[in-house]
């Protein structure tokens, strides 16, 4: 079964080791979307009906 989830960070460089690192350890894990700005991310998948397994932030 495929977990479902979505990166945000403001960091393109991080959203892209970290999409390179969940395919390559945790095959298991989908990344649906990704996104740089929280907000706007809510409001377009929300439109687009993407709907994560997992959704996690980094406060800091």
């Amino acid at each position: 079964m495929k977990i479902r989830t979505i990166i945000v960070d403001d960091e393109p460089a991080i959203i892209s080791g970290l999409s390179k690192m969940l395919k390559q350890y945790c095959p298991q894990i989908e990344v649906l979307a990704t996104a740089t700005e929280f907000l706007y991310s809510q409001r377009t998948f929300k439109i687009k009906g993407v709907r994560p397994g997992i959704f996690g932030y980094q406060t800091g």
